[in-house]
């Protein structure tokens, strides 16, 4: 194994890779002024309310030897997601 970086060469990348591509445009950043605005009212208060909500899926690796047994597993939190919103939605 190599270590430390990679030998360079004059207008490439390292000795084992092609050559660089040569850049053709550039990111513009869209000009601040009074006619940009911000997110609308309603949608602020969709990111609040999506902010809030839980994915019901448990964190974690999972290996599954099926894609059934994957599906299965999504669908299970999917529907715990779906009476969890229910049940607070009804108790509001």
């Amino acid at each position: 194994m190599r270590k430390g970086p990679l030998p360079q060469n004059d207008g490439y990348g390292p000795v084992d890779q092609q050559p660089l591509q040569r850049i053709v445009g550039r990111r513009q950043s869209p000009a601040l002024n009074d006619s940009c605005e911000g997110p609308s009212v309603s949608l602020q208060a969709l990111l609040v309310e999506l902010s809030t909500l839980r994915t019901r899926t448990p964190k974690g690796i999972f290996r599954y030897a099926a894609h059934e047994e994957a599906n299965r597993d999504q669908e299970r939190w999917r529907a715990a997601a779906v009476v969890a919103r229910q049940s607070r939605s009804e108790s509001s």
